[in-house]
């Protein structure tokens, strides 16, 4: 029996040699590096608007933010604030977020990590974001002890199945105001299939180690 246990591992350890370590980005501009010229600040962007490539405002505004006005996730240059600043919204709430379509496999499994912070410059401390695929997940940031030059970025993410050949990655702020939610450096990837292999290949020979110690 241990001989079959350790065909099995030597199997599940042949198929993880066979995945490429790094997969595509699947999002156009997921870094948000190619949009308008935000200077040493940033550019308020209303809803409908495409010129950060690949994606569309959503709600009433975002702001495009620059890494000389606040600290940027590592390895990018820029980050949204999705509640954006007059004057394309005045009534003291402008709630507003992102999204992009990608193309998808029906029953493939693919991983959204982003990373999530909130703007400190105001109200209220902790602020909350939607992100939908298929389905949607809620993300709070409480911004207690973060500044500009310390936003205290951190990695989130979550794994979805694709029931369609196109899916749509949307971020919405849950925030009502002007200092909302931040994100920057968005991803999708396909989970690698021997990653489902292993797991599956595990549950098999933790199936076969219990047989075993049945019949001893």
């Amino acid at each position: 029996m241990k001989r079959a246990q350790y065909l099995i591992l030597g199997l599940l350890a042949a198929a993880l040699l066979t995945v490429s370590p790094v997969y595509a980005n699947l999002l156009v501009n997921g870094d948000f590096s190619s949009g308008p010229n935000p200077g040493s600040g940033f550019v308020t962007l209303p809803g409908g608007n495409t010129s950060i490539t690949g994606w569309t405002v959503t709600g009433y505004s975002i702001d495009y933010i620059s890494s000389s006005y606040w600290q940027a996730p590592l390895g990018t240059n820029r980050s949204l604030d999705l509640d954006g600043s007059p004057p394309y919204e005045s009534s003291g709430n402008a709630q507003g977020g992102i999204q992009q379509k990608f193309a998808t496999t029906p029953g493939a499994q693919y991983t959204v990590s982003f990373y999530l912070a909130g703007n400190t410059e105001g109200p209220p401390a902790t602020k909350e974001v939607a992100v939908a695929t298929v389905g949607s997940h809620n993300y709070d940031f409480d911004t207690a002890g973060k500044s500009d030059s310390n936003m205290g970025w951190t990695l989130e993410s979550f794994t979805f199945t694709a029931n369609s050949p196109s899916t749509i990655l949307s971020f919405a702020s849950q925030t009502p105001g002007y200092w909302g939610p931040t994100i920057g450096g968005v991803s999708v990837v396909p989970v690698p299939p021997s990653l489902l292999l292993l797991g599956s290949g595990l549950v098999g020979l933790g199936f076969l180690r219990r047989n075993w110690r049945l019949k001893k």
